[in-house]
């Protein structure tokens, strides 16, 4: 298999991040305000149980389909799973602008925006002292091998 681009790209680097996670569940966020993200959603029949059948108006839609971790129910019982994901949720639901967080009609504060800054900072310190080989995954190191052995067209 060959790689599309380099594991020493900045592609790489940004999502071997441990914050990636939170910026990109803070962009579904985002999204699913917009009423025409959420009909491609719900259109998808393997979303539509998920997300449920009636498309959402921008103004009333709910956090809690992005909060709820996305596992079965036996996960979130018998592991952390569910207060993991709502810790990384609440961080990601606050770095949203003002502006966002007041179409779920929730408070703009600027108090939010310095608490998830200082959230975020506490959990990417906290990943980045966990040792790599615990906090990459298989598919990651894989292509770290496979880039290893392969010889790089130079311009």
């Amino acid at each position: 298999m060959r790689l599309v681009c380099s594991v020493r790209t900045v592609s790489w680097r940004v999502q071997a991040d441990p914050a990636a996670g939170v910026g990109g569940l803070s962009a579904l966020f985002l999204q699913a305000l917009h009423p025409l993200a959420m009909a491609g959603v719900l259109s998808t029949p393997a979303l539509t149980p998920i997300f449920g059948h009636g498309l959402p108006a921008p103004r009333s839609t709910s956090p809690r389909l992005l909060l709820a971790p996305p596992v079965p129910w036996r996960v979130c019982l018998l592991t952390p799973a569910r207060p993991a994901w709502a810790a990384l949720g609440a961080s990601s639901f606050c770095l949203m602008p003002r502006w966002a967080r007041r179409l779920y009609r929730l408070p703009g504060l600027a108090t939010t925006d310095m608490g998830a800054t200082l959230a975020l900072w506490a959990l990417r310190s906290a990943a980045m002292r966990v040792p790599e080989r615990y906090r990459v995954g298989p598919l990651v190191l894989a292509a770290r091998q496979r880039a290893a052995h392969q010889v790089l067209p130079t311009a």
